[in-house]
């Protein structure tokens, strides 16, 4: 037998084989991009009836993401001293020191100066709606040297990659969230207040430590299949601002708020122009 012939004729079969199921593949995934197209403009001609408004023009998702450890801190008493100095006193709700107020739970911490305590407590994302991002890097430079200021006096040693700064009036207010795989970890954030050249307003929300590694790596849903599946908390004249993908691991919907270390899971995030936010989970879990 002709061997080194056969072993050509064996080489040329597998290279065809392999240019056959390269061709399958690129065609199935042509399809499929085709038909999350289409479902796309189903669902976006879905929400055009209902008269919800979609103001974000391009959907732009990643297919896969890998989860992500975390695994929360609660925030020490330690920290109010920080905050306070020594003298401060406590009415069972509140500590106190002269102007300043701090509030403390075992996983929020929120200091004020008494004048400001009202507007530092209100700020969710509803209100921060009014405010208008900050673009200018002379501000921005200026606004981040007012509070490094503030931390190196409280002692405070965190680092944060993802930075908003807004303005309203005389007040603007700075958000820092940790990010993992270029995605936003909603929960642990910190916010300044800053009015008159000076931190007015602190908070600190679950501080956490995220795992060196990815844990899980999941597929992403359509975002056609998250559009339908928040719908229902929508209704007519709502305007959906943005939708974004982010790390969760507290999910309120399924009541388990009280967790402090897990697997955290992509999220699709939706918020509208009055500041609501609702999540859909990105992936599917078995």
């Amino acid at each position: 037998m002709d061997w080194p012939k056969i072993k050509n004729v064996l080489i040329v079969l597998l290279i065809a084989t392999n240019l056959m199921l390269g061709f399958i593949i690129i065609e199935d995934q042509a399809l499929y991009r085709q038909a999350n197209a289409s479902n796309l403009q189903d669902i976006l001609q879905l929400y055009d009836v209902n008269e919800i408004n979609l103001m974000q023009d391009e959907f732009h998702f990643p297919d896969e993401i890998s989860s992500i450890q975390l695994d929360f801190e609660r925030i020490p008493e330690t920290m109010v001293s920080d905050l306070l100095g020594p003298g401060f006193m406590y009415d069972g709700e509140k500590y106190t020191w002269d102007n300043e107020i701090v509030i403390l739970d075992e996983m929020e911490i929120v200091w004020s100066k008494q004048p400001h305590y009202s507007r530092v407590s209100s700020d969710d994302e509803q209100n921060l709606r009014w405010f208008e991002p900050v673009t200018d890097p002379d501000a921005l430079k200026e606004t981040m040297e007012i509070i490094n200021t503030f931390k190196l006096a409280g002692g405070f040693d965190s680092a944060f990659e993802n930075i908003e700064v807004k303005t309203l009036g005389h007040y603007q207010i700075v958000t820092m969230k940790h990010m993992r795989n270029n995605l936003v970890i909603e929960e642990a954030k910190e916010i300044y207040w800053i009015h008159g050249g000076e931190v007015v307003g602190f908070k600190k929300s679950w501080p956490v430590n995220i795992g060196s590694s990815d844990v899980t790596n999941y597929d992403i849903i359509s975002v056609d299949r998250a559009l339908y599946s928040v719908m229902v908390n929508f209704k007519e004249g709502d305007n959906i601002q943005g939708i974004s993908i982010v790390y969760k691991l507290n999910d309120q919907s399924f009541q388990v708020s009280d967790l402090i270390s897990g697997e955290a899971l992509p999220y699709y995030r939706f918020m509208t122009d009055q500041g609501k936010i609702h999540y859909v989970q990105a992936v599917e879990t078995p």
